[in-house]
């Protein structure tokens, strides 16, 4: 509150409006630009976050989170995320895009790559592990895509996914569950699609209720990509 309450309405504007690969930089209180770059593959720049960034660096490229999921190797998971984190820090990243921890619905999804299983359980210990390993090092992990972004194809505009409260708890929601209890994730990118009949980057049940008031988190929620007009 104290720190919220110095700045104008111009500057939260500025900071809730404009993103992309940044958190905008407030030169008036010594608010540096935050970079934060995309990719559950590692930490780099690429041929889009990098120009808007400013950074050209990038670190270890790593095998997919299904290849890591394989491993039901927690130890292994947190060595790779507070590797990354060094990575980070080496590199001037404040943020990443990552994990990402949708669930492997169908075999047909078109980015099972970056997503580690078909069991909720198991994606969120993994994911929870490599989250913690990057958040000890000081990385805001944005994990994605919250919540139910469990195809690809027609994904990226109106889509509506329909499913029953369990559903959604115990298979959906879990890894991102497991990601704020026990990695204690500081970032959430929420999703394109509608959960019913509301999107999920506006959707009061899923950020405010279920996110912070029952799980207890306590972070920065940012949106997807900013495409389409219902964003």
């Amino acid at each position: 509150d104290e720190f919220v309450s110095q700045l104008t309405v111009e500057e939260m504007a500025t900071l809730c409006t404009s993103g992309g690969y940044t958190i905008g930089a407030i030169d008036r209180l010594g608010v540096p630009l935050s970079a934060t770059p995309d990719g559950p593959s590692g930490m780099m720049a690429n041929a889009w976050s990098g120009p808007i960034m400013g950074v050209s660096g990038s670190g270890v490229t790593y095998p997919t989170e299904v290849v890591l999921a394989s491993s039901w190797n927690q130890d292994l998971a947190q060595l790779m995320g507070s590797t990354v984190g060094s990575e980070a820090q080496a590199l001037g990243f404040s943020g990443w895009y990552a994990p990402g921890m949708n669930t492997h619905r169908t075999a047909f999804s078109g980015r099972n790559f970056e997503y580690y299983s078909e069991d909720g359980v198991l994606a969120g210990e993994i994911a929870g592990s490599v989250v913690k390993g990057a958040t000890e090092k000081g990385v805001i992990c944005y994990i994605k895509h919250f919540a139910l972004n469990e195809r690809e194809a027609e994904n990226r505009q109106s889509l509506f996914t329909w499913s029953n409260e369990q559903a959604i708890r115990e298979i959906y929601l879990k890894p991102f569950e497991i990601a704020v209890k026990k990695g204690g994730s500081l970032g959430v990118m929420s999703a394109f699609n509608y959960i019913g009949y509301e999107w999920c980057g506006g959707n009061s049940a899923l950020l405010n209720q279920v996110l912070r008031n029952e799980w207890g988190f306590d972070g920065v929620v940012i949106t997807d990509s900013n495409r389409y007009s219902y964003m």
